[in-house]
């Protein structure tokens, strides 16, 4: 329902279909991150779709939708984080790497201006989809085999963050924050083809 001021949507209750989350603190594995990639490519293919055949109806709502998290007027709301972030991901590679290039490189990174132009991709509108915005784990709901851990399907929740972006803002959120450099090592290119 829509009336300007007090606009909600009334969506479907998964759990009837079997649909539950995945358990966070272990870990997804690759049949996880094959079923989620494909949903998220559904997602986007429609988005696809609609920009192709009502480019002008496309265009009116990628103007509606504005960036809700990277956007200057939060600043203030996540200078912290990306404070914290910085300073935690300089002392890891201290630790890990001392006295090399790796360090180096990342307190030269690990910068407002870096952040800035990261946050300036999510403005790139030439090959924009409605992206979800936050796609990791808590926001996909897997239904199971019968008796088993392996999924068949999934679905995707919590479109707050939605946004108007490249697909990559996506898929690359989605790949390095929710799975483990060991699968990457062994799947990455295997889950690219499956988005």
């Amino acid at each position: 329902i829509t009336d300007g001021e007090n606009d909600f949507l009334a969506l479907e209750d998964l759990s009837v279909y079997d649909f539950v989350s995945a358990t966070r603190q272990e870990g997804i594995d690759y049949i996880h991150c094959k079923y989620a990639l494909k949903c998220l490519a559904k997602f986007h293919a429609l988005s696809f779709a609609y920009k192709d055949q009502y480019p002008e109806k496309f265009e009116i709502l990628q103007n509606k939708i504005s960036e809700m998290y990277f956007s200057e007027k939060y600043w203030d709301w996540y200078k912290n984080s990306w404070k914290n972030i910085c300073i935690c991901t300089i002392d890891a590679v201290e630790k890990e790497y001392p006295g090399t290039i790796y360090l180096e490189k990342i307190k030269k990174f690990a910068t407002r201006e870096n952040l800035d132009k990261l946050a300036a991709t999510t403005e790139d509108k030439n090959h924009a989809v409605f992206s979800h915005g936050d796609s990791w784990t808590p926001n996909f709901l897997f239904k199971y085999k019968p008796g088993s851990n392996e999924p068949v399907d999934a679905k995707m929740i919590d479109f707050q963050l939605t946004r108007c972006a490249s697909p990559i803002l996506d898929i690359s959120f989605f790949i390095y924050a929710c799975s483990t450099e060991d699968l990457r090592k062994d799947y990455y290119l295997v889950m690219l083809k499956h988005y």
